[in-house]
């Protein structure tokens, strides 16, 4: 699997960044190749390379992306090299993500690798790098570089990338990650559902119901509820449209009735007991006013 990747920022005390491109390829038994590290520049600086990395393969390019002669360049002295031997003549599959210069069709013709390239928009479910393989090594090199800083490292230069990717590559880069990579996008073993299952479906009757749709119902002036007599007849009228809803969207809508009307009956028992006591109240204010005045000193009375 081939695919451009900007590993990490360079954190730094100021405001100027820079991101460094890592290409990886890996395979379905779990390996991966020498992997090739683009630097953003247009000319190479020695001591961006003193952390011994046998095997790596190293370019520049401005704009930190690749172009067709340093992919070219990498099948032939990485891809082709480290996959002959264990193809034995076989026919070789690469699947990529599409970004054009990853492809070099002649060359590929020629040693018998057919290029794979998955549909659009489709590689945050269908790319085992995206989904499984980029993260853990993202998360290694970000603790490294705390690391550093913590150890009194002012700044994050390109003197330190091939260190601190190279220790996060041996850490993360794991032939589990990159078979749970695999699976995951349901490539290897095989598995359209694992992916499939994961897409959520659109409903099924959405133009039948829009025929349906009572125009009576729709003329008459809405309201909101403020009384539960009012909601009960909102929902009488909602649900007999509720066909055009999904079963999940049913279920959440017979959910919100349901509490908005407990909250209504609710509201209503509480003015109700509140005009109570207020009657209440105003009667015991009311007698508390009157002034007690003697009568009479009889022993008994009748009313």
């Amino acid at each position: 699997m081939l695919l451009p990747q900007p590993l990490e920022k360079y954190r730094g005390v100021g405001v100027r960044r820079q991101l460094v491109t890592a290409i990886e390829c890996i395979s379905a038994d779990g390996r991966s190749l020498s992997p090739l590290i683009i630097w953003p520049a247009s000319t190479y600086h020695s001591d961006w390379t003193t952390h011994p990395t046998p095997g790596w393969h190293f370019a520049c390019f401005p704009n930190r992306y690749s172009n067709t002669a340093i992919v070219l360049d990498r099948y032939r002295r990485v891809l082709d090299p480290q996959t002959k031997h264990r193809a034995n003549h076989r026919l070789r599959v690469l699947i990529n993500d599409g970004f054009a210069p990853h492809e070099s069709l002649q060359f590929c013709y020629e040693n018998n690798i057919i290029i794979c390239r998955l549909p659009s928009h489709t590689s945050h479910k269908l790319q085992p790098c995206d989904i499984g393989v980029f993260g853990p090594p993202k998360t290694a090199y970000r603790e490294h570089v705390e690391e550093l800083y913590r150890k009194g490292a002012s700044k994050i230069g390109k003197q330190h990338f091939t260190l601190l990717y190279d220790q996060a590559r041996r850490a993360a880069l794991t032939s589990r990650i990159i078979k749970s990579g695999w699976a995951k996008a349901g490539l290897c073993s095989f598995n359209p559902n694992r992916v499939l299952q994961e897409i959520q479906k659109p409903p099924t009757q959405a133009f039948q119901s829009s025929q349906t749709v009572d125009l009576a119902l729709a003329d008459e002036p809405l309201r909101t509820p403020v009384a539960s007599e009012h909601l009960v007849s909102l929902r009488k009228t909602l649900e007999q449209n509720m066909h055009a809803l999904d079963l999940h969207s049913q279920q959440c809508f017979q959910k919100l009735a349901n509490a908005t009307e407990r909250a209504i009956s609710a509201r209503d028992l509480l003015r109700r007991e509140n005009f109570d006591l207020f009657n209440e109240n105003n009667a015991s204010s009311a007698r508390a006013s009157i002034k007690s005045t003697e009568v009479g000193k009889a022993e008994s009375y009748e009313l």
